[in-house]
């Protein structure tokens, strides 16, 4: 009987410590996280809100997706569009990100981002994310999953937090904080797109050679969601590998080998794969913002316009620029 009362006791309170934590506290201590958000979707259910949505292009992805494929630009040529890349974002992520957001944006395009380092990365970075800011209504197994396979108190409490926001939302959260946060960020619009207008000089730099790992797990959740986008949703899909800086590129012994993967998945799904890592209008001085190779809007503009002009002269896409 003691132990069902303090098993009670623990699960009414527990949550609503974590909650009171992070939402007034918020700082790293004791083993605890703070809730700085890394991606998009704290902002997604303010913005399905207060926007009424007619996007057509969905992008996916890593950090190197939500710095690399401006909303706005899109716009310019009569194309709506939401970015939902994040930090470290897995295909596993990116599957459960899809998923939620697929029929609300209902996007006749899906275009990801397949920078490497991201992809083939088993880091636990994103699923901590997704626990603190997806709203995980209907999605509830995905959660388990996630957690059984980390195995982290830090994915629980992240849970706990994002679920009670929710709830006490109507009654304590000032809509205007959203709109300082995207401040913080450099975020410019509720559409997923991070703006930096920074250089970095990468070529004073000296870049470790690593070894990608062509046998990791993840390759087989690419697959699953490719599937999934392709077949079960019918979705246009659409691989894009961002610039990176060169010098990054040439540390990669084995790059050839995962781009060649890459192609060969995109050519059995007959899915359009445009490979921009080494693009020559790009500079390392110039057009990176940090040495991770996030490009800044220079970069990001150059990208852009020659993404949709490539998309166009190979009939992927009929756009109309608005003047």
């Amino acid at each position: 009987m003691k132990h069902t009362l303090f098993l009670l006791v623990l699960l009414t309170f527990y949550p609503l410590l974590i909650y009171f934590w992070f939402e007034f506290i918020n700082f790293s201590r004791l083993g605890f996280d703070d809730k700085r958000n890394i991606s998009h979707y704290s902002y997604t259910n303010y913005t399905l809100k207060k926007t009424k949505l007619s996007q057509k292009i969905m992008f996916l992805g890593s950090s190197h997706s939500y710095m690399s494929f401006d909303p706005k630009i899109f716009e310019d040529y009569n194309f709506s569009s939401f970015n939902l890349g994040s930090g470290l974002q897995t295909p596993l992520c990116s599957r459960i990100i899809f998923e939620k957001y697929v029929n609300t944006i209902n996007p006749d395009y899906v275009i990801y981002e397949v920078y490497p380092l991201a992809l083939l990365d088993s880091s636990f970075v994103c699923s901590k994310d997704l626990a603190f800011n997806h709203r995980f209504k209907n999605q509830y197994l995905d959660f388990v999953y996630l957690f059984t396979k980390f195995r982290n108190i830090r994915i629980i409490n992240g849970f706990f937090y994002n679920n009670l926001l929710e709830f006490f939302d109507p009654f304590l959260i000032n809509e205007n904080k959203y709109e300082y946060s995207l401040k913080d960020f450099k975020q410019n619009y509720f559409k997923g797109f991070i703006k930096d207008n920074g250089k970095f000089q990468i070529s004073k730099l000296k870049f470790n050679k690593i070894d990608l790992n062509l046998e990791h797990e993840n390759l087989n959740d690419f697959l699953k969601l490719v599937d999934i986008i392709t077949k079960r949703y019918k979705k246009k899909l659409i691989f894009v590998y961002a610039p990176i800086p060169k010098k990054l590129y040439k540390s990669i012994n084995n790059h050839d080998q995962y781009t060649k993967i890459i192609k060969q998945i995109a050519d059995n799904y007959n899915i359009p794969f445009y490979d921009f890592s080494l693009l020559e209008e790009i500079n390392d001085d110039l057009h990176f913002s940090d040495n991770n190779g996030h490009l800044n809007y220079d970069g990001v503009l150059i990208l852009n316009k020659l993404l949709i002009d490539t998309l166009k002269n190979n009939k992927i896409i009929n756009y109309n620029f608005l003047p």
